[in-house]
């Protein structure tokens, strides 16, 4: 069993059980924005996941606020290099 460690503001530890969940196992490159996060694969794939009340996950559906899984982003080409701002996203592809 996985477990996520907090400290309260009152410096009181409390843990909470952790789900295992899919997750790429060739990442060469995580970034985070301000809630969400990207992740790039060695063969050019990337997921995103986090919130996406500005549409920075990439996923062409604004009526998705949030995921909590890596999603792959299926309408880009291969990606060489991701990149996170505050409320966005930005991609360069293999063909510059």
């Amino acid at each position: 069993m996985k477990y996520a460690f907090f400290m309260t503001k009152t410096n009181t530890l409390i843990y909470h059980t952790c789900f295992t969940f899919y997750w790429p196992e060739d990442i060469i490159s995580i970034k985070c924005g301000y809630k969400h996060t990207l992740l790039l694969t060695s063969t050019g794939y990337v997921y995103s996941f986090g919130d996406n009340n500005s549409g920075q996950l990439g996923l062409n559906d604004k009526n998705i606020r949030n995921i909590n899984i890596p999603t792959l982003i299926k309408d880009l080409p291969l990606i060489k290099r991701i990149d996170c701002g505050f409320y966005h996203s930005m991609c360069i592809d293999t063909n510059d």
